[in-house]
């Protein structure tokens, strides 16, 4: 694997370009709609349309991701989702943009990035040394991050100087660009396959849950990562509403070329955020801050726990908002070191399926958590939801550190290097 960098830096960035282009369409999208009907149940549905389809395709996205090219099955989605936003940008230019429309068009995207996912994640091992996962990771979620922080942005400048139908043809664009050099530049060695595969998908996944059952590190690994996303809920979702009622709604100029009159607290609340999960990713892609990356994940889910207490606790916003900062950059060291773990455990023909289990898990608990949290935000101060969600991260956090499977599991098996 001589190339190998140059692979991967291709690969990333190949993916961060279509990401974007997706993105750039989900915003104008959700901000259409939303200055439309001025609606917080058309919000819900917009996410319900965007995400609950990639919880139902799951199934099938891991089994061919296990079967099939991952490389094909990466650019078919892609290709798929840049059809329908050329027909949506089309219909939208002949002035045909009808509520019933966007939504098949939102669930018809969904489909595509929940068939696209796993086999991305799956892909990764096949071009990565097992001893850079960790490192590549980290890097790839620092520009994950950076794209989830500039797209909104770039989202609402364009739409204020450009019509909407462009930001679809933007989005057309991209996905021409990350699938020709995903096809061009991004070689992927060719592995020999166990042949005998069943033609039933559903009989593939359920083989792919007994691998899962009778693998305890993958089970453990779910199950902190099913409490960790229940119990992000109120620092990643409900941040918003604390700022409102505790600082209250002023604007700030400055921020309306982002948004349209945006409370400029809220500004700061989500680009701390968002910087201290893209500072964080090249933390630990560069340091790795220990040499057991079950200790990293523990030192994540503990420090997130605090982080989460302490915004309840603090009524000076610019405390608050270098807490932000903090939380998000250790909210980073959780999921680079977790899936080089599990990428490096889980036998690469059931990669994928496991993948598909950790996406629908991770699609599913968060909005079942808001679900939970929501109504309670309207019966307690949401300092008190921070408080209570925070101080549960800690026995979670104190379990991964000290469970001898996943301790034994995050050992570094290769002379791993923190500066290379």
């Amino acid at each position: 694997m001589d190339n190998w960098k140059r692979n991967v830096t291709l690969y990333i960035i190949g993916q961060a370009i279509t990401l974007f282009g997706s993105m750039l369409v989900y915003y104008a999208l959700l901000w259409h709609l939303t200055l439309e009907s001025q609606s917080g149940t058309m919000m819900m549905i917009i996410t319900i349309a965007g995400t609950l389809p990639m919880v139902f395709v799951s199934p099938i996205a891991g089994v061919w991701a296990d079967r099939y090219n991952k490389k094909n099955i990466i650019n078919l989605a892609d290709a798929s989702i840049a059809i329908v936003s050329l027909l949506m940008g089309v219909l939208w230019f002949f002035g045909i943009h009808s509520l019933p429309l966007i939504i098949i068009i939102l669930v018809i995207r969904a489909f595509g990035q929940g068939i696209q996912s796993p086999a991305t994640f799956a892909l990764l091992p096949e071009i990565v040394p097992q001893d850079k996962l960790l490192k590549v990771n980290g890097y790839n979620a620092s520009i994950q991050s950076l794209v989830m922080f500039a797209s909104p942005m770039v989202g609402a400048f364009i739409l204020n100087v450009l019509s909407i139908e462009m930001i679809f043809f933007v989005d057309v664009i991209t996905a021409i660009i990350g699938i020709f050099i995903l096809i061009k530049y991004v070689h992927v060695p060719n592995k020999v396959k166990d042949e005998q595969v069943s033609s039933d998908f559903f009989k593939e996944f359920k083989e792919g849950l007994s691998y899962i059952k009778s693998f305890s590190l993958i089970k453990k690994f779910m199950i902190v990562s099913l409490f960790f996303n229940f119990l992000s809920g109120p620092a990643a979702t409900m941040t918003v509403l604390h700022v409102v009622r505790v600082w209250g709604q002023d604007t700030w100029d400055l921020f309306n070329l982002i948004t349209i009159g945006v409370n400029h607290r809220l500004a700061i609340n989500e680009m701390t955020f968002f910087i201290g999960l893209l500072l964080g990713g090249i933390v630990i892609a560069k340091w790795q801050l220990f040499d057991n990356k079950s200790k990293t994940v523990a030192f994540s889910i503990l420090t997130a726990g605090l982080g989460a207490l302490t915004l309840g606790i603090f009524t000076n916003f610019w405390l608050y908002s270098l807490m932000m900062f903090l939380t998000g950059m250790t909210l980073a060291f959780y999921q680079p070191p977790r899936m080089a773990i599990i990428q490096s455990k889980v036998d690469p023909n059931f990669l994928g399926r496991v993948m598909s289990v950790f996406m629908i898990i991770a699609n599913v608990i968060m909005p079942l958590s808001m679900v939970a949290w929501g109504p309670l935000g309207d019966m307690f101060p949401i300092s008190l939801l921070l408080i209570v969600s925070g101080a549960l991260h800690l026995p979670l956090g104190l379990w991964v550190l000290f469970d001898k499977t996943m301790l034994q599991a995050g050992i570094n098996t290769n002379s791993e290097s923190a500066t290379t």
